[in-house]
């Protein structure tokens, strides 16, 4: 059984999850607020079936409302991904981005 439970910690060294089915977090001296329902953490990368976070005003760091960061229905990331993709296709493409990808580009900048 030992031997059988070395195994499976070998298997599974590299592998960092974390599931949280609803998670409230403050930060009182940032006035940083958390909200998310089912996250999941794989490594470094935040899979959630809503969140937002958000700092309040305080007049000393934070002067308004300001939303940090969202996710609704895992899309977050994919998204991310997209913008990825094509904000290289801008930077490196010799004949220029058609119109539609300029929009997409345009959009995810005011979202993300």
């Amino acid at each position: 059984m030992q031997r059988f439970l070395e195994k499976i910690s070998w298997k599974f060294r590299r592998i960092e999850i974390t599931f949280c089915p609803m998670c409230l977090n403050w930060s009182g001296g940032w006035s940083y607020f958390t909200f998310s329902i089912c996250k999941i953490q794989y490594s470094l990368r935040s899979y959630s079936l809503f969140e937002i976070a958000f700092r309040l005003p305080n007049k000393t760091t934070t002067k308004s409302f300001y939303v940090n960061a969202w996710d609704i229905l895992f899309i977050k990331n994919y998204l991310f991904n997209l913008h990825e993709k094509l904000s290289d296709q801008d930077l490196w493409n010799v004949r220029g981005m058609s119109s539609w990808d300029k929009f997409k580009l345009k959009i995810l900048d005011k979202i993300l």
